[in-house]
């Protein structure tokens, strides 16, 4: 039997809902394959958006990869916008010129340096220009027909967007007091949006649309134990460049045991810390090679109680498995 309410309501709090480290694994990944695909732009709000909603729960991104994509994207979205505005600014000279000759008080209002100016572009002074001529074609609106203010109005909303000029103006998203729990509803529905926008530009090519999304990061084998209780073996997800710290707070003094197993092919670096900030000092510190495992005592890990992981990769993220036993192996 079809059931057509799955497709209304928030599609990430139902089921198993996913942890906060899942859902930010999935929203970078998402990012970064939005931004792969916006080759004219065409991506450039709900990128925009989405990271509103990611930095307004999570903090400021600092995964690179995120941060290159991004701005891989942004200028690659920019030049598109030159370039069309470049296409069409014969006509639309000839649109100006005719309501404001260069005889007219008015004209240099529109090209103070002439035509010539406009088909000499640069990203530095693109946006003045594109500013100048929607101020003037805004302050003689009644001159022109609709669709001609549409067109500049639209190269200055476009050259915003692909600027992500919106992202400094958070407060108009987040004004007033939120709490952590409408954050992640807030980073919920705009999932859930990007989700069905997908959905129906890739209706008769579902294969295509798939490509904007990794579900399996939202499903691990292993969970997070919640509430600070380690509940056996699980996978933690280590971040490129990014500190994360487990999920569980080390508390027995006497007969702690961590079996701590490094499951990817590169490096990762660990320590404990008595905050879970993860910077106060003291700090003690210590490292997995690819494939290697080791049991730590609660006094080997510094008699510190918070776990913190890294790695130095650039590309790779990397894994530790965790597991908590009674004693030492011999």
């Amino acid at each position: 039997m079809r059931n057509f309410e799955t497709l209304f309501g928030n599609q990430f709090n139902t089921g198993d809902i996913a942890s906060d480290i899942h859902m930010k694994n999935y929203t970078e990944d998402q990012l970064i394959r939005y931004t792969h695909y916006n080759t004219s732009g065409q991506y450039d709000i709900p990128i925009n958006l989405t990271e509103i909603v990611y930095t307004a729960f999570y903090g400021e991104i600092t995964n690179q990869d995120v941060l290159i994509a991004l701005r891989i994207s942004r200028t690659r979205s920019v030049d598109f916008v030159m370039a069309d505005f470049e296409t069409q600014f014969t006509n639309i000279g000839n649109v100006i010129s005719a309501k404001f000759p260069k005889t007219n008080v008015d004209y240099p209002e529109f090209f103070p340096h002439g035509l010539s100016e406009y088909h000499n572009l640069s990203k530095e002074k693109f946006p003045i220009m594109i500013n100048r001529l929607k101020a003037a074609v805004d302050n003689h609106v009644a001159l022109f027909d609709t669709v001609f203010v549409t067109l500049i109005h639209g190269f200055k909303t476009r050259y915003d967007n692909a600027r992500g000029i919106q992202l400094t103006k958070k407060e108009d998203v987040t004004a007033g007091v939120i709490t952590k729990a409408d954050a992640r509803l807030n980073l919920e529905k705009q999932l859930t949006i990007n989700l069905l926008n997908l959905a129906i530009e890739f209706i008769d090519n579902p294969e295509q649309g798939w490509a904007f999304f990794n579900q399996n990061l939202l499903n691990p084998t292993h969970k997070h134990p919640q509430g600070g209780e380690l509940k056996g073996k699980y996978v933690l997800d280590i971040l490129t460049n990014v500190k994360t710290m487990a999920d569980f707070k080390l508390k027995n003094e006497t007969d702690y045991y961590l079996l701590l197993k490094n499951t990817s092919t590169e490096l990762i670096f660990g320590y404990t810390c008595k905050d879970t900030s993860g910077n106060p000092i003291p700090i003690t510190y210590f490292k997995l090679e690819p494939g290697a495992s080791k049991i730590f005592s609660y006094a080997e890990l510094g008699g510190m109680e918070y776990l913190f992981f890294y790695t130095e990769s650039t590309e790779i993220v990397g894994q530790v498995t965790i597991e908590q036993v009674n004693a030492p192996m011999v």
